[in-house]
């Protein structure tokens, strides 16, 4: 396990959000190299995180999420790296 940790972040709505991320931390995570690719046109859904903390790295584009439980939104686009935590329902 890594500890992501080592650099500052943000915490909204229980999602941690780092912006622009360290290459060396990307290849430490090995996102480039490991981590599926996932591309989706624009539309609305469900997403929940039942299997365990998920994490994210957007290479391009934007969503705008609302996490269950809070008030308002949370807009993530390219460059941020995400780690949504286990049980979280969203819906972007």
């Amino acid at each position: 396990m890594i500890a992501m940790a080592t650099y500052n972040y943000n915490k909204i709505y229980g999602v941690k959000t780092w912006k622009n991320p360290l290459e060396s931390k990307l290849d430490e995570l090995e996102v480039v190299t490991k981590w599926l690719k996932w591309e989706c046109s624009p539309a609305r859904f469900p997403w929940s995180m039942v299997s365990g903390n998920e994490k994210a790295y957007f290479m391009k584009g934007k969503v705008k999420v609302y996490c269950r439980g809070y008030e308002g939104s949370l807009e993530i686009g390219a460059g941020n790296l995400v780690e949504f935590p286990r049980g979280q329902l969203l819906r972007a």
